[in-house]
């Protein structure tokens, strides 16, 4: 009887945990939108859920609901990381854009996403405006085709070398197609010129810290109203190069987050391990068994 006892205890155990453990990977999302949602400086922020299309386009903070952009297969709304919220999923010929021309990137920022390439042709932006006479301000870009360089451009259209800079901080970065991304680019500008920090972190290797991969970085802004325009998502403000994969949790604050924030953030994202008093149970159920053996034995 005290045996059945027991096995129905370790039975009853075994659920909980798998039920506790299968709980928290549901939250891990939920648990970065809620810091995100509560940081007073957040003035914009896509999740891309909603019970309609339209409200998953809907900024969640801020007045710039996106509107569809381009002539190729549309943007679709599929699983997002964690398989419990949803993303956007671009496929090279359509994005998404804010709808009225004028929107203006502040003195100073952070824009924040988990993103997943999904190939590597040609020049493509994912986040970004561009004004009239090519000032550009492109928070995602990838210069591709090989190797697979993302990066960021601050400036207009001549690409050179004080206009861009590479997410991972290198000219020869390596960050693999279909490997989902946590990204933040901490940016502030001061006359005609901007200063900018990345951090970044593999999702898909599992890695808990971020990487400062590019630190303090200046590029050259080259008018007051550089950037002001319309903000696209999965392209350039919506222009003829597109994006090809999927984004999710687009957060725009108008200050500079620090990395403590930043790395809250991503502790955020993560599921943690079981905690020291479910181990602990497990282990007491097992002692419990050898106990009852030894006792039988003798």
């Amino acid at each position: 009887m005290i045996r059945k006892i027991v096995l129905g205890m370790a039975l009853v155990t075994v659920v909980s945990v798998s039920m506790l453990m299968v709980a928290t990977a549901h939250g891990e999302i939920i648990d970065l939108r809620t810091l995100v949602s509560s940081n007073t400086s957040l003035i914009h922020q896509w999740t891309f859920e909603g019970a309609t299309d339209n409200l998953k386009k809907e900024d969640k903070k801020g007045s710039e609901d996106l509107e569809l952009v381009g002539v190729g297969t549309a943007p679709s709304f599929i699983t997002g990381w964690d398989s419990t919220t949803k993303s956007s999923q671009f496929f090279g010929g359509a994005a998404f854009r804010s709808p009225i021309a004028g929107f203006v990137h502040p003195e100073e920022g952070t824009v924040e996403f988990l993103y997943r390439p999904d190939n590597t042709d040609g020049d493509k932006q994912y986040i970004g405006t561009c004004a009239a006479g090519s000032n550009r301000l492109y928070y995602g870009t990838t210069f591709g085709p090989t190797p697979y360089e993302n990066g960021l451009a601050f400036g207009n259209a001549a690409w050179g070398s004080a206009t861009r800079r590479y997410l991972t901080g290198t000219t020869t970065p390596d960050m693999e197609v279909g490997h989902w991304y946590y990204v933040a680019v901490v940016r502030s500008r001061s006359g005609a010129t901007i200063n900018a920090d990345v951090y970044l972190a593999d999702l898909t290797e599992g890695q808990t810290q971020l990487t400062h991969t590019l630190q303090n970085a200046s590029f050259a802004a080259y008018d007051t109203n550089f950037g002001a325009e319309r903000l696209g998502i999965g392209s350039a403000y919506g222009g003829g190069q597109y994006f090809t994969g999927v984004m999710d949790e687009v957060a725009y604050y108008n200050s500079e987050l620090t990395s403590t924030v930043l790395q809250d953030h991503l502790d955020a994202i993560h599921v943690p391990e079981p905690s020291a008093f479910v181990l602990l149970l497990g282990l007491g159920i097992g002692g419990l068994f050898w106990v009852l053996r030894h006792k039988r034995r003798n």
